[in-house]
Order: structure tokens, then sequence, then C-alpha cells
């Protein structure tokens, strides 16, 4: 398997990954976070553009204040905006050819909304047909075959070097909560020995869609169509799994892909590429009193704690059914601004 190290050095000069943890702070800092992360073991992965330095200043600082940063490597993202289409054929990467539905495949989305309707209720069918609308009708973006690229060269470096721990993955808008470190080592007791994926996030794009059991009680479950690749941890052999099971000819953003080799992607031709073949498990939400106490030991310089529903300054019970629920990484307000980039690119995507 060819390394994407090796794969773009043509599109990223020098493209080795960052291992740049010395903070350029004074060495009394310094200091306090070697101490503060000498009982972690899990390394840390921050996919990040070179192009995007005030990103990677956030990370160094919430890990630093996190006793974490010298856990964590900074990975130089692919960067979409650099892969021509002669660089692409060259290297034998395309991105799924038939992934945009157009008109004449109104029946097929029809069907899909029917079938979540039934298997799911009217919250699944309407977020089906957002899908449908938002993502499913225009071709994949160069910027999310970069992402998934660069995903996929922490896979591979993952998988190399092996080992028993597991590995966190971050993109470079996650935020981790003030009590990340004590909290993260529970859901990693609490995984099966042959565990491949955990979500960070329990953002379950379709709700119900796979019928898997309630396990309110229980720190971790069995992942749904979890459509956020933002923040997880993967094991070894996880990591060789999600590294082989990607086609180059047929790249889909990673927020897909993850899903689809999890458990059965809503879309049969998708499922067709991509089938299961991953143990991936989420965190589930932590009781609501936690989440209170969380907000209230907040630092306002943090930043406030975003949602997929925008929850107000004010925790609300409904707050355990968001991805704030595992108490663990948030969407942090960069998170805004990407989905502003997003949206850009998407509608130029449709429009050409």
């Amino acid at each position: 398997m060819l390394a994407l190290a090796d794969l773009f050095s043509a599109v990223i000069e020098s493209q080795q990954d960052h291992v740049d943890s010395s903070c350029h702070q004074d060495l009394a800092l310094q200091a306090s976070s070697d101490s503060a992360a000498a009982g972690w073991t899990a390394d840390i992965y921050v996919i990040n553009l070179r192009r995007r330095p005030d990103r990677r200043e956030y990370q160094e600082r919430q890990l630093r204040e996190a006793g974490l940063l010298r856990k964590a490597t900074f990975i130089d993202a692919v960067d979409g905006r650099e892969l021509s289409d002669k660089y692409m054929r060259h290297h034998g990467l395309a991105a799924m050819p038939n992934w945009p539905l157009d008109a004449r495949n109104k029946s097929f989305v029809a069907s899909l909304q029917q079938a979540a309707m039934e298997r799911s209720g009217p919250l699944a069918a309407r977020e089906l047909e957002d899908m449908a609308i938002r993502h499913w009708r225009r071709p994949v973006t160069r910027s999310e075959v970069g992402c998934t690229l660069s995903h996929l060269s922490v896979w591979e470096r993952i998988c190399e070097q092996g080992g028993t721990e597991p590995a966190l993955v971050f993109e470079d808008d996650a935020q981790i909560t003030p009590r990340f470190k004590e909290r993260f080592p529970r859901f990693i007791r609490a995984l099966p020995a042959d565990w491949d994926v955990l979500h960070l996030i329990h953002a379950p794009r379709l709700p119900g869609w796979y019928h898997l059991p309630t396990m309110r009680g229980e720190a971790v479950g069995p992942a749904e169509y979890e459509w956020l690749t933002l923040a997880y941890a993967v094991s070894s052999g996880g990591a060789c799994k999600l590294a082989d099971a990607l086609d180059r000819r047929n790249v889909i953003p990673s927020d897909e892909f993850l899903p689809a080799v999890s458990a059965p992607h809503p879309r049969p031709d998708v499922q067709a590429l991509y089938q299961p073949r991953i143990k991936a498990l989420a965190c589930r939400p932590l009781p609501h009193e936690w989440l209170r106490q969380e907000r209230l030991h907040s630092a306002p310089a943090r930043g406030p704690f975003l949602s997929t529903h925008q929850a107000n300054d004010a925790w609300q019970p409904q707050d355990a059914d968001n991805d704030l629920g595992c108490g663990l990484v948030m969407r942090s307000e960069l998170s805004k601004l990407s989905d502003i980039e997003w949206t850009q690119e998407a509608y130029r995507a449709m429009h050409k």
C-alpha cells in the first residue's frame, strides 16, 4: 500500500508529519505540560492545513492547557485546492463518479425517505431529505477529497506503528471540554476487546435508522450513522482496516466513509462499494447533572458550547441528546467558519 506521505510529495512540499510539540513558550509552562501528560498513554493526531496556522495555534493552546501537548502530533492536511485534475489522474485518484443524485434519482430518494419514515419516523425522514439535497445532489468537492485523504494518511501512520494503545484523531476545529482528560479513560475502559473506532461525539444523522438498542446507562454503544469525523479514537487494527477499505478510485467524504464501513449506508449504491467491516462504537450521553456541572466549570475564554442544535447558554435537559452529551469534545467557534467555507464550495460544485 502506497503511503500518502510519498503519494502527495509533489502536491505539498516536504509531505511529512510535523512532530513539533515544543510549545515555543517559556520553560516553566513546558515543564508543567510534560508533568501533566506523564500518565497519558494515547497519542493524539491533529489534522491541520498549512495555510491555517491560526487553527494550529488554537489546538496547541487547548492541548497545552490540558497538559496533553507533548502527546500531540500535527499532520499536514492534504489541501484540496492543490489537487488538480492532472495530478488526480496521474496518481489514480478520483472521487466517486456517480455520487451526485440528480433529477433522475427522484424516485430513489423518495424510496429512501419512505424507508426512513417507516424505520425511524418523521425526524429521520426529514434528515434524509436534507442529506439528499445538501450532500448527495452535487459532486464530491476537492476539499472533501483532501479531507478523506488526510484521514487516510493518519490511519496509515497508526497502522504502521502498531501498538495496543488507542490513538486520538482530531480535526483542527475540535474543542475538548475542560474535563476531557479525566473522562476519556472512562470510555476507553468500557470498550470491548475487539473495538476499532470510538466516536467521541454521539451525532447520529438518522437516529433510529439501525434499530439499535438504547444504551443510555452505558458509556459506549453501537455507532449509528455518525456523520462527523471531528474527533474519534481508533485502534491500531482499526486504522489498518480503514486504510485498506478506502477505494482510491471512488473517494467519498470522510463523514460518509467512516459510517459506511461501520454499518450499512442508507444509499444502496454506496453499500455496494463500501461494506461494513469495522466495529465502531460511539460514546453515550452522560447524566444530566454531569452536563450541567460541565457548563458551570467551563471557562468563557474556551468559547461557547456549540451543538447541532446551537444550544443556548443556559443548560437544558435536551442537551443530553446532542453532541455535547458525552462531555468530551464539541465543535468550536472555528466550525462556524468551516461551515461557511464548505457551503460556498458545495454551491460552486453544484453550479459549475
